[in-house]
């Protein structure tokens, strides 16, 4: 709390990942790049595969926008927060960065172990 709306940091995340870490399943994850319809369709579609929002936290956060207020006790602000590409540590953006390299090293892990 009480930070500037462009200053969240990767690590400003990583207690919450730590906490919600689940078990995905095993060669079902589908890791989409600037492809969301495309991929989510297939998902649905098959009903095979798993993307990052069906994931606990990707659920939780999955179209939502907020952004922290600078005052004192003023929470979460979810309808004033700068647009996405205003900053590179958007609150919204840090939080999908995080949650993209938490599946990336699964899935990097996993086929190192195989």
């Amino acid at each position: 709390m009480r930070k500037s709306p462009c200053n969240m940091k990767l690590k400003d995340y990583r207690q919450m990942f730590h906490v919600t870490l689940q078990t995905l399943p095993c060669g079902k994850l589908l890791f989409w790049s600037k492809t969301r319809e495309l991929m989510h369709s297939y998902a649905a579609v098959t009903n095979n595969f798993w993307t990052l929002e069906d994931t606990l936290v990707g659920y939780m956060f999955n179209d939502l926008i907020w952004c922290r207020q600078e005052e004192k006790d003023s929470g979460f602000d979810f309808n004033s927060c700068p647009e996405w590409s205003t900053c590179v540590d958007h609150p919204v953006y840090t939080l999908w960065r995080q949650a993209s390299q938490n599946v990336r090293s699964l899935i990097q892990i996993r086929s190192v172990t195989g």
